[in-house]
């Protein structure tokens, strides 16, 4: 009996630490800009918030190595992974922008080589965001939320919110020897920046062609009708994804309204079809009492 409730206390005593030990979680720093305020300030807490206060944020070029796929502005964080519960092969982040826009990736491709828990998270900031953001009426909305999943076992474990103080966001022109391409519609403003000179379509990342193509895709009920541009020394010019671009543009984008033409050579629509489908009934009728009289 002794024996019994010896070997019982032993494992009860093993146990009591894993109950008391304490969730590990990642880790969030800032790599710019630098006037950021990271709550709650303790180190280790499941749900972070990311305030950027104020930054003038300058424009660069692209460098995949590190996630930044395009050229543009660019706010970049470095998260470390946790010590304990973190699966590099099986871990996963979820970022979804203030518009609805989501994506998720595996953490070990964003890992900065050499290290293994660590990786650097960059998300592009345009003047259309900034004036969306703004109409919000909040001091500091929500820009992009990231969820990490450290086990892969398909459950959040830690969120990550971006708030941006869009009032004391600025950035800065864009450097020599690129140009701002802006398409406008019905459905609003996007902007891109291109390299003087290149070709659109061979020039845009996948990112930007997936962005640019929902944003072209017609409303409902609608297609495209045509693009056009408008320039300080042109008139209107149309325009395709193939053209160069040497100069600041807008790319007016236009749609029409889908045109359902009735097809007259096919018998078979509207009326036709009742008055087909009653001479049907009749000639039926009459077969079946020619057979019973036979």
């Amino acid at each position: 009996m002794k024996k019994v409730l010896f070997t019982t206390l032993l494992a009860f005593l093993m146990f009591v630490p894993s109950l008391c030990a304490e969730e590990e979680f990642g880790k969030f720093e800032a790599i710019t800009p630098d006037n950021v305020t990271i709550t709650p300030t303790e180190a280790n807490t499941k749900d972070v918030t990311y305030v950027v206060n104020e930054a003038n944020l300058e424009w660069v070029t692209k460098d995949e190595t590190i996630g930044r796929n395009v050229d543009g502005w660019w706010i970049g964080f470095k998260v470390t992974a946790p010590t304990a519960g973190y699966e590099k092969a099986k871990a996963t982040y979820t970022y979804t922008f203030y518009d609805g826009r989501t994506k998720t990736n595996s953490y070990e491709q964003g890992l900065d080589k050499p290290s293994e828990t660590e990786m650097s998270a960059w998300f592009l900031v345009k003047e259309e965001d900034l004036e969306a953001l703004k109409a919000k009426s909040e001091e500091t909305p929500e820009m992009i939320r990231y969820e990490f999943d450290w086990n892969g076992d398909d459950t959040v474990d830690q969120t990550f919110i971006v708030k941006l103080n869009v009032e004391k966001i600025k950035l800065d022109e864009v450097s020599e020897g690129y140009h701002t391409l802006t398409f406008e519609s019905e459905k609003g403003t996007k902007s891109f920046t291109v390299k003087d000179g290149e070709t659109i379509d061979k020039y845009f990342s996948n990112t930007e062609k997936e962005i640019l193509e929902s944003f072209l895709e017609a409303p409902e009920g609608k297609e495209l009708d045509r693009m056009y541009v408008v320039s300080k020394d042109e008139e209107e010019k149309e325009f395709s994804l193939e053209d160069a671009i040497s100069e600041d543009l807008v790319v007016k984008v236009l749609y029409k309204d889908v045109v359902v033409e009735e097809n007259s050579e096919n018998p078979n629509t509207g009326d036709n079809i009742v008055l087909y489908g009653f001479i049907g009934l009749i000639s039926l009728g009459l077969l079946l009492a020619l057979r019973k009289a036979n």
